[in-house]
């Protein structure tokens, strides 16, 4: 996998986010919006992020495949406010997450149209971090149901090992190290 951004569009995100935070502003939905939205077209990740949605259904933040949407959850960005109670802080760690779930976009992206062996490590990541499962309503069958069980086991199984899946990982290296040049 090259690079995930060039210097331009690391300026242009640097920018945003100094004026966001010298102004002892949080970054917010336009923030997030602006930044994906650039990553988006120069990536071409137009078929793979369509919404972007601050909401508390969400650990931290997530991107989804099949619906097209980066999550951010708001309940957890006030609470990293109250915990450390640094703009520069809580801005840097929210725009690691904004970073970190667009490389999930591209990472879909990649996997689908490469034949590398980062791409194949995706695919067989993806295969496992079924997270369209949280899109499926278990609380419409009964907890004896088969699949229920499956739904129940799968979820337990993936919220202890993800941080171990190779999409993980490489999400959370490139979101880094876009980071550190967005903010050097």
């Amino acid at each position: 996998m090259e690079k995930f951004l060039i210097s331009d569009v690391e300026e242009t995100i640097a920018k945003i986010f100094y004026d966001y935070t010298k102004g002892g502003k949080l970054i917010d939905y336009d923030f997030a919006y602006k930044c994906i939205m650039l990553i988006r077209e120069y990536q071409s990740l137009e078929d793979y992020i369509e919404k972007l949605e601050f909401s508390s259904i969400t650990s931290h933040a997530s991107y989804s495949f099949q619906n097209k949407k980066i999550i951010i959850n708001d309940d957890f960005i006030k609470k990293l406010i109250k915990k450390h109670n640094s703009i520069i802080l809580v801005n840097s760690c929210i725009l690691n997450y904004v970073l970190h779930e667009t490389v999930h976009a591209w990472q879909h992206k990649d996997a689908l149209f490469n034949d590398g062996i980062e791409a194949k490590l995706m695919k067989a990541s993806f295969n496992f971090n079924l997270t369209h499962l949280s899109d499926f309503d278990s609380n419409k069958l009964p907890e004896n149901d088969y699949l229920y069980k499956a739904y129940v086991h799968h979820k337990k199984m993936y919220n202890k090992h993800y941080s171990k899946f190779p999409s993980e990982r490489s999400a959370r290296f490139h979101s880094i190290v876009e980071k550190n040049e967005i903010l050097k």
